[in-house]
């Protein structure tokens, strides 16, 4: 049973380091696809600029605060995953900042290749 969870790990290492490797975007392709729907939903939002980056949004069903500086929005969604909401998303197009400036660490290829880099070594069979 071990030796069959040791080869499904030593595969999944294998075949996800091998494509991280052929991805040239700056960001996972998961992220990528997130920020897409994101950007969606945020042309339908109203911006109101408070300051210089703090921003009022209104969206269909709520309003909320954007502070760009402390990367944070009042429906804190980007405050838990560290992702651009929505909200956020229409404050970057309407500013015309770069996403990839206020996207974490976590979210980028190089994290995705760097959490792979280690594979998973045999273990010998214990001789009795």
């Amino acid at each position: 049973m071990a030796e069959c969870i040791k080869e499904l790990l030593q595969r999944w290492f294998y075949d996800r380091r091998t494509n991280a490797r052929e991805i040239s975007t700056y960001l996972t392709m998961f992220i990528d696809r997130y920020i897409k729907d994101s950007t969606d939903t945020a042309q339908q939002c109203e911006i109101h600029p408070i300051h210089i980056n703090k921003f009022k949004v209104d969206d269909k069903w709520k309003e909320t605060i954007i502070d760009l500086d402390e990367h944070s929005c009042s429906c804190h969604e980007w405050d838990l995953d560290d992702l651009l909401c929505s909200h956020a998303m229409a404050v970057v197009r309407f500013k015309g900042v770069s996403i990839n400036s206020l996207v974490s660490d976590l979210y980028t290829i190089g994290f995705l290749k760097h959490a792979y880099e280690i594979g998973v070594n045999p273990v010998p069979n214990p001789k009795f």
